[in-house]
């Protein structure tokens, strides 16, 4: 059996380390392997990714 690979949180276009220090597994729906595990974030992670979301926003609309 492999050990899953854990995934860093990735947010604002850089690898960022969170406050928790749990995991969530990442299961093959065919297998139901466990394949890989990511951080299991906090309300001040989300807020980070909402930020950055919304400051990238206006670029993405006016791609064409």
């Amino acid at each position: 059996m492999s050990v899953p690979v854990q995934h860093p949180m990735y947010i604002d276009g850089q690898f960022v380390t969170w406050r928790g220090d749990a995991w969530i597994d990442v299961v093959n729906p065919a297998t139901e392997a466990v394949i890989s595990r990511i951080p299991d974030g906090q309300a001040e992670d989300a807020r980070k990714a909402i930020d950055a979301a919304e400051r990238a926003q206006p670029e993405w609309e006016a791609l064409p």
